[in-house]
């Protein structure tokens, strides 16, 4: 079984008010689902934030010139990176576990950026955030896979050429895009 997870890709700039989009789309995910219908975002001091008395989560992220949220009945994580010119080697040494870095060494970009999203929506699925504990974790295990973390199910998403989109979830996921022409009518 699986956990339903809705994602809206749209460009950044047809994003007004972020937090009306989120509860738009945590609406629609309620209404279609039958839980709770969200009416306000909370921004707890040190965690993440979510829908006010709802079993309905969101994730949030941006790169390039996109914006998604993700939305679910589970604790999730989302990332989106565009492959960008950066120094992958100095990051990976301060920032990925041993084995991430091996396994990127000879990949290059697009195997940075797969471990990137990984390990970003990992640690937004556990609220965490970037912290100093960023590499002492690996969502490369020893066989070369990344498919798990911590129990947790990390799936990349196909999106666009030059960018990586990764989402963890407590299980595996049954993911619908939605049409960004449609959420704007």
């Amino acid at each position: 079984m699986s956990i339903p997870v809705q994602i809206l890709i749209c460009p950044w700039e047809q994003i007004g008010n972020a937090d009306e989009t989120i509860l738009s789309l945590g609406r629609q995910f309620a209404d279609q689902y039958g839980f709770c219908i969200p009416d306000k975002i909370v921004r707890p001091a040190n965690a993440k934030p979510c829908f006010a008395g709802s079993e309905i989560f969101f994730s949030v992220s941006h790169s390039g010139s996109y914006w998604t949220c993700a939305v679910s009945n589970a604790q999730l994580g989302i990332d989106l990176q565009r492959y960008q010119t950066c120094r992958m080697e100095w990051i990976a040494k301060r920032f990925f576990h041993p084995n991430e870095a091996a396994w990127i060494k000879d990949r290059g970009q697009e195997a940075f950026f797969l471990v990137w999203t990984a390990k970003e929506s990992y640690v937004k699925f556990t609220g965490e955030g970037i912290t100093d504990d960023f590499a002492a974790f690996s969502v490369v295990d020893d066989k070369g896979n990344m498919n798990v973390c911590n129990h947790a199910v990390l799936q990349h998403i196909p999106f666009q050429e030059n960018y990586a989109l990764c989402i963890c979830t407590p299980e595996k996921a049954d993911v619908k895009i939605i049409d960004q022409e449609k959420q704007r009518a």
